[in-house]
């Protein structure tokens, strides 16, 4: 395992052949943190959350279902891209979810959000960003970058996964009397987003 997964509220673990990774429970809800200061929590929107967030129009509200998320730290459960070139326009996805992940404390942090959308196989919507905040006076938060790879990027083009790589600048030696940093922090981290709801962790600070 690339970190060590400390699952949190009811949570309740896959099969032995899918033991890497933790399921949620009724509330379609995963939660897990490490020991390096990583925090993440995964969880299914509900119909009502994706109409108020203006994504009706990816999804068959007839066929809605919340479906909730798997996490996976061993990278060969990561697919390869693949692009669909039929069916772009009559397929709509049946779950959406959303994933956050942050490293840092509450002091210092970066946070992550992606949302997708998929039917099983296709995703069918992706969108991501980042941030962060500090709340003491010698530390400082400067900034983040995110790349994004295949999911939905423009209105005809639907792949099978959706790549996240994300880097925060975190200081945490700031001194404001200069208004410099002495010392950067910059963890990253960097996830698959699968058609089915599956996560797959393709690495990060350790």
């Amino acid at each position: 395992m690339l970190f060590a997964v400390c699952l949190m509220g009811v949570v309740g673990l896959a099969a032995p052949a899918s033991a890497d990774s933790a399921a949620g429970g009724d509330d379609h809800k995963v939660s897990w943190s490490d020991a390096k200061g990583g925090t993440n929590e995964a969880r299914a929107l509900s119909l009502r959350e994706v109409k108020e967030r203006g994504l009706a129009r990816y999804v068959d509200a007839e066929r809605y279902t919340e479906t909730t998320p798997k996490l996976f730290t061993d990278t060969s459960r990561a697919s390869s891209p693949a692009e669909q070139r039929e069916g772009r326009s009559s397929e709509l996805a049946t779950t959406c979810w959303e994933h956050w992940y942050s490293y840092g404390t509450s002091a210092l942090r970066g946070q992550t959000d992606v949302t997708w959308c998929g039917d099983g196989t296709w995703v069918r919507y992706s969108a991501s960003g980042c941030w962060g905040e500090e709340h003491w006076p010698t530390y400082q938060y400067l900034g983040c970058t995110v790349i994004d790879d295949y999911g939905h990027p423009r209105p005809d083009e639907y792949w099978n996964i959706y790549n996240v790589w994300t880097q925060w600048d975190l200081c945490p030696a700031w001194v404001p009397v200069w208004a410099e940093c002495s010392w950067h922090d910059r963890p990253w981290g960097k996830y698959q987003y699968q058609g089915d709801g599956d996560i797959v962790r393709l690495g990060g600070t350790d």
